[in-house]
């Protein structure tokens, strides 16, 4: 693959990442709401049991967080088929046109 082709692939490994953190930061305040809206039912949780739910919260936050980078990861490398695709037919094309 030429170097261009590589570094044209970039910005869309970067925004890969922004959308992950867009979703993180998203499913994090999402799932803090309901939290905030039962505070007299939860003021009886104690430290440990706190610490259980956040890490049971934060689980499912990482599981989410997985299937959409594979998601993702799916996408990316049908871009980088479906550009490398275009690159062939484009170059058999100019060489046909060429003769």
């Amino acid at each position: 693959m030429p170097a261009t082709a590589r570094h044209e692939e970039l910005p869309l490994l970067r925004g890969r990442a922004a959308v992950i953190t867009l979703v993180a930061l998203g499913l994090l305040i999402g799932s803090g709401l309901p939290a905030q809206a039962a505070g007299p039912l939860l003021a009886s949780e104690t430290p440990a049991q706190r610490i259980a739910r956040l890490r049971a919260e934060a689980a499912k936050v990482q599981r989410t967080i997985e299937q959409m980078n594979n998601q993702v990861e799916v996408l990316v490398e049908r871009y980088n088929a479906n550009r490398e695709a275009l690159a062939r037919t484009l170059a058999a094309q100019a060489s046909t046109s060429a003769r």
